[in-house]
């Protein structure tokens, strides 16, 4: 029977996990405590929480979750990326990361779905949401602007015409 302590821990992770938009579990054997504090700052810009609980008391907290089965990776030195924002952006901050330590990632869950270490290798390659939002946003935008420059490519010639014309007349 857990302490009360422990039944208030065990509930406040399950409401950081239940509420984040994804969370990513790593390993930081090996990494200082300095480095832990600058990836902390890159994370917090991104909207993303990095904590060591115990492995026993997150492991408790997700086992009524759909995403359970994660537990399995929550051996040894386990810390926890978790997005408020971007689901993806712990793994693009920690991309950027390795440059200066190797942090392994274990596995995550974003948006309700487990992912392995291979799958969350391949989609911090991919873009972010808003550069992907961008481009097709631009897609979308082409077909109009490019038929708004051949009606007004028309006109224009047109008040050239005109306007050459009047300047010949006088």
């Amino acid at each position: 029977m857990p302490t009360p302590l422990k039944e208030k821990k065990i509930n406040e992770i399950k409401e950081k996990l239940t509420t984040a938009n994804g969370f990513v579990l790593t390993d930081f054997k090996g990494i200082t405590v300095k480095d832990i504090s600058d990836l902390r700052r890159k994370f917090r810009k991104e909207k993303v929480e990095y904590r060591i609980f115990k492995n026993t008391l997150a492991a408790r907290a997700i086992s009524d979750c759909s995403y359970a089965a994660i537990k399995e990776d929550m051996t040894n030195t386990t810390a926890i990326a978790i997005a408020y924002g971007d689901p993806v952006a712990p793994l693009k901050v920690l991309k950027e990361f390795e440059k200066v330590k190797k942090i392994t990632v274990k596995s995550g869950v974003i948006s309700g779905q487990i992912f392995n270490n291979d799958q969350l290798m391949i989609l911090r390659e991919l873009p972010s949401l808003d550069q992907l939002r961008a481009t097709l946003l631009s897609m979308l935008q082409a077909p109009a602007r490019g038929f708004v420059t051949v009606v007004s490519a028309g006109t224009r010639g047109l008040v050239q015409v005109l306007s050459q014309h009047a300047k010949k007349l006088e």
